[in-house]
């Protein structure tokens, strides 16, 4: 009888074992993969206001909250579906009045979460953020999974509210399942590294930001993109 297939790369992603068995390793020291958080924190902060209600969804091993707490946002809820992750970031928290609830975004949230200004859905490990690693799963589950947790998030916001998803994949990818949600609209921007002189000569180490649509997929490896999704009254 023939073996079964080796996962593919990237599949562990889509696996809540995976993070509840890497959680004190992944968290010893903060990973933040193509879009680092003091880097993308400003381009945040440009839809987000101070006395909003935040979600983060599923940190992994991104500090993003961390930092959007110290940058004066306080009413941030963070939401995983591996205890073993929310745990370790209770002991980091330091004091910081941040929320830690268990709730996997496939199975929906509960109606004390829905209340949102805005949710936001990091890319971390590997790059991938929530989304991200729900569509690394086998299909047809992966995808059917991420359209269902799009749909919990959609519902979770206020009426204005915003979805601010930081992904590893172009808008000709991550558009079409994105419009599975009722949006006014959705911006698409792309995130490359600042060049390694400028960061060296310490000038700058913030992304530089560019739009997204239009552009291709020819770009630099490590680009993230950001997707700004609106949800209308």
């Amino acid at each position: 009888m023939a073996s079964a297939p080796a996962p593919a790369p990237g599949a562990r992603y889509g696996d809540v074992d995976f993070w509840r068995a890497s959680a004190p390793r992944v968290l010893e020291q903060p990973v933040e993969w193509y879009a680092d958080a003091n880097g993308l924190k400003p381009l945040l902060a440009r839809h987000l206001a101070y006395g909003d209600n935040i979600l983060v969804v599923g940190p992994g091993a991104s500090a993003l909250h961390e930092r959007l707490y110290d940058g004066g946002y306080r009413g941030l809820t963070v939401v995983d579906a591996a205890d073993e992750v929310l745990d370790l970031w209770r002991a980091r928290a330091e004091g910081r009045a941040v929320k830690f609830e268990k709730a996997d975004v496939v199975q929906g949230l509960g109606y004390e979460h829905y209340s949102y200004n805005a949710i936001v859905d990091k890319a971390s490990r590997g790059g991938r953020g929530t989304i991200d690693c729900l569509l690394c799963r086998d299909v047809p589950h992966g995808e059917a999974d991420a359209r269902a947790a799009l749909r919990h998030l959609h519902a979770a916001l206020r009426a204005p509210g915003t979805l601010l998803l930081v992904s590893h994949s172009p808008p000709e990818v991550r558009l079409p399942l994105l419009r599975c949600c009722e949006w006014e609209s959705i911006e698409a921007k792309v995130l490359t590294p600042p060049p390694l002189a400028d960061v060296a000569a310490g000038r700058s180490a913030a992304p530089v930001i560019q739009d997204a649509v239009g552009r291709g997929a020819a770009l630099d490896a490590a680009a993230a993109y950001l997707y700004v999704c609106r949800k209308p009254y």
